[in-house]
C-alpha cells in the first residue's frame, strides 16, 4: 500500500533468543527491510504522536519484527529505535511507524 517506492534498509536485531546471558552481544541478526522516511507534518497528517527526542520517523512493513531499542541501518547511518507505534486502517494495523534517533 504505501511502500510502492520503498528505500533498502537494514534492521538489526539484539538479544532476541531467550538466553541467561544478559551481556550477550553475538546474538545479532541484520534482516534487510524496506522503509519510507518521513517528517513529523506527515505523521500529524496519520493521526499519530509525536516522539520529542526523535530525529526522524520511517514506515515499515505491518509484518516487520522492529521493536524499541533495535537498530535501523539507513543510508550508511545508523539509528535507535525510540518508539514503535502501529497505524490502523480498517480494524487493523496496516504499517508500523518508527521513532528514530
Amino acid at each position: 500500500m504505501f511502500l510502492i517506492n520503498g528505500m533498502k534498509a537494514i534492521l538489526v536485531m539484539r538479544n532476541r533468543k531467550p538466553s541467561k546471558n544478559y551481556y550477550d552481544d553475538e546474538d545479532i541478526r541484520e534482516i534487510p527491510i524496506k522503509v519510507c522516511p518521513f517528517g513529523v507534518d506527515e505523521l500529524v497528517k496519520f493521526g499519530l504522536q509525536t516522539v520529542p527526542e526523535a530525529q526522524g520517523y520511517f514506515i515499515v512493513h505491518r509484518l516487520c519484527l522492529a521493536q524499541k531499542g533495535d537498530q535501523l541501518k539507513f543510508r550508511e547511518k545508523t539509528y535507535s529505535i525510540l518508539k514503535v507505534q502501529g497505524a490502523w486502517i480498517f480494524n487493523r494495523v496496516e504499517f508500523n511507524v518508527l521513532a528514530v534517533k
